[in-house]
């Protein structure tokens, strides 16, 4: 009887210790780290051939009376421009400046809005994306107090 007794208690015990065995041998495998991974680069690449010359779309100092546009540049080549600007408001003119774009210098499309309802002084220096052949800003002022464009330049970029 006890010989009956002792063969599934063997068995049992030999089950057990071949699953304890096989997830030891397993445990080693999903332990172990990931190879170290190359690290990306990340770069911003302004080489001087992606570069075309500054575009000065308002004079400096130019007062505004009135909503204007400035004259349009052939930018058909650049993707992006970093429009600097430097509002100088001596009395509150709420104002919009607005990049347009055309491919035909008559039919102009409104893009992105560079300053949108400012009615202070404002500075940045922001980059936009360029479309089209012929780039300008328009500038649309609520009433006919002075606004100054300290600077209002960009540089296009490809």
């Amino acid at each position: 009887m006890l010989r009956k007794l002792n063969l599934p208690l063997i068995g049992g015990f030999l089950a057990i210790v071949a699953v304890l065995f096989s997830l030891n041998l397993m445990s080693d495998q999903a332990v172990k780290a990931a190879p170290p991974a190359i690290p990306t680069p990340v770069s911003v690449n302004y080489s001087n051939d992606n570069v075309f010359a500054p575009i000065q779309f308002f004079a400096n100092n130019t007062v505004l009376t009135e909503s204007s546009t400035s004259p349009s540049f052939v930018l058909g080549e650049a993707e992006l421009l970093d429009i600097h600007y430097d509002v100088d408001q001596t009395d509150v003119n709420t104002m919009t400046i607005t990049l347009q774009f055309s491919n035909d210098d008559t039919n102009w499309v409104n893009g992105l809005a560079v300053l949108t309802d400012n009615a202070a002084d404002a500075a940045d220096l922001r980059q936009f994306q360029n479309f089209g052949y012929r780039t300008r800003v328009s500038v649309t002022l609520s009433n006919t107090n002075a606004v100054t464009l300290t600077t209002f330049r960009a540089m296009a970029r490809r």
